[in-house]
């Protein structure tokens, strides 16, 4: 553990890969919300980002929870689709869904 008088870092050796529901359970206290990378098989809502130049399909869909995708060309994908620097229309998406 490492310790200064504004932050803590734990690094702890584990038997399994912790699930987000575990993570959250043990090491999160008082938030109102979570924004993780990664963890595309959880059932949580996503947003995925897509960039043409990697030549490949999006990973989810609406049927994995899929709640936007943030990318560098127009996508339909049956949810809303932002441009990849458009942060303040993404930052009002979570808002509205989660926060209000």
């Amino acid at each position: 553990m490492i310790s200064s008088a504004n932050r803590v870092a734990l690094i702890e050796d584990l038997d399994h890969d912790h699930s987000l529901t575990e993570i959250r359970d043990k090491y999160i206290k008082g938030a109102d919300i979570i924004l993780t990378e990664g963890f595309k098989g959880n059932p949580f809502p996503k947003i995925e980002v897509f960039r043409s130049e990697l030549k490949r399909d999006l990973l989810c869909g609406k049927e994995d929870n899929l709640l936007a995708v943030a990318s560098d060309m127009k996508l339909d994908a049956g949810v809303p689709c932002f441009d990849i620097n458009d942060a303040q229309s993404i930052v009002d998406l979570i808002e509205n869904k989660f926060l209000k």
